[in-house]
């Protein structure tokens, strides 16, 4: 599997266990409306460039979202801010 795939799957998965909609994705990363439902179709790969901010936020690595390191550590349940 590319590298883009699996760390499109990885970051759909990450925001589906944390528990967030769509749209408080969309704001947390400053995306359009609508970015992560083309995200989960495959459409749109602008995920490629949040990749820092997106293992930032939660706290895994980048190589792991790559799918270039298997081990992801823990992954805490994320809060929005203001939520």
């Amino acid at each position: 599997m590319e590298s883009k795939e699996i760390a499109r799957k990885r970051i759909i998965s990450l925001i589906q266990s944390a528990g967030w909609t769509e749209e408080q994705t969309e704001k947390q990363f400053g995306l359009r409306r609508h970015t992560i439902a083309e995200w989960k179709q495959g459409t749109l790969a602008t995920y490629m460039n949040k990749l820092p901010e997106i293992a930032d936020t939660f706290d895994v690595s980048v190589d792991w979202l790559l799918g270039r390191d298997s081990h992801a550590g823990s992954i805490p349940r994320i809060t929005i801010s203001g939520r």
